[in-house]
C-alpha cells in the first residue's frame, strides 16, 4: 500500500509567508497639565472680577486718604477767623466803600440862565457868556438817563447840562419837580455806554444819628466825599 508523502522532494520553493498586517501606531499621550493651570483655566472670569474689585477698593481708599472730608466749622472757628482778619488786615473805610458803590452814578448838574439875575444885576458868567444859575449834584436812578437832583439847582434855568463820571456831557430836561422836598427829576438827552443806576432804599427806618455818606459836587468841585450823621428828619 502506497503511503501518502508527508513532504515533497521537489526543488520548487514555497512562497514566502505573508507579512503580518500593519499595526496602527498609538497616538502619543498628551502631556499632563498641572492642577493649578487647569484650575486657572476654569476660574479665570471669577479671578478677573475679584482683581477689578480689589483695584477699585484700593483706588477709593487712596482718594479718601488724599482728599479727606472737610471738617465741619463751628461758631468758635468762625469767630476766631474773623478776629484774626480784624487783627491782621486793614479793612477799607465805610466812606470809601460807599463812594465806590455810587461813584459811576453821580453826575454834576448845571442850570444855565440869563446874563442877569432876578434883581437885574449882572451875574457871574461862564466861558460861553451865560450866567450859571445853579450848580449841584445829581444821581442816576434809572440807567436810561433819569437823574434825581435838587430843585434849587435847576429852578429858573433856560438850559440844564449834566456831566457824567467819565466826563461825558449832555443836555437834560426837567421832567418832574417836587418843591416841598426840593427835588427835581431830569432826563439826559444822551448817556454814556453802560451807565449804572444807583440803588435806592427806603428811609422808613432812618433815625437821627445814623451814619451817612455824602458824595457830590459842592461848588462844582468833585466828586467829593464827606461823612457824618443824620442831623434831623422831615425838615423843609
Amino acid at each position: 500500500m502506497r503511503r501518502t508523502a508527508l513532504y515533497s522532494q521537489s526543488s520548487r520553493q514555497l512562497p514566502p509567508p505573508a507579512a503580518p498586517p500593519p499595526v496602527a501606531a498609538a497616538a502619543p499621550a498628551a502631556p499632563r497639565r498641572r492642577w493649578w493651570r487647569a484650575l486657572a483655566d476654569r476660574r479665570w472670569p471669577l479671578a478677573l472680577v475679584a482683581t477689578a474689585a480689589v483695584c477699585s477698593l484700593g483706588a477709593v481708599l487712596l482718594y479718601s486718604n488724599l482728599h479727606p472730608a472737610p471738617r465741619t466749622l463751628t461758631q468758635d472757628d468762625i469767630d476766631a477767623a474773623v478776629l484774626h482778619t480784624l487783627e491782621t488786615q486793614s479793612l477799607p473805610a465805610k466812606a470809601a466803600k460807599a463812594y465806590e458803590a455810587v461813584r459811576e452814578s453821580v453826575v454834576r448838574v448845571r442850570g444855565i440862565g440869563h446874563d442877569q439875575d432876578k434883581d437885574g444885576k449882572e451875574g457871574s458868567k461862564d466861558k460861553e457868556g451865560h450866567m450859571v444859575e445853579g450848580i449841584g449834584t445829581g444821581v442816576v436812578i434809572v440807567d436810561s438817563g433819569i437823574i434825581l437832583t435838587n430843585l434849587h439847582v435847576v429852578a429858573g434855568a433856560d438850559r440844564v447840562e449834566v456831566r457824567f463820571h467819565d466826563g461825558f456831557e449832555s443836555e437834560a430836561t426837567v421832567i418832574g419837580v417836587r418843591p416841598e422836598h426840593d427835588l427835581a427829576v431830569l432826563k439826559a438827552a444822551k448817556i454814556p455806554d453802560d451807565l449804572p443806576a444807583a440803588t435806592l432804599r427806603s428811609t422808613g427806618d432812618l433815625a437821627p444819628g445814623d451814619d451817612v455818606i455824602a458824595v457830590g459836587y459842592p461848588f462844582g468841585i468833585g466828586p467829593s466825599v464827606s461823612a457824618g450823621v443824620v442831623s434831623g428828619l422831615t425838615r423843609e
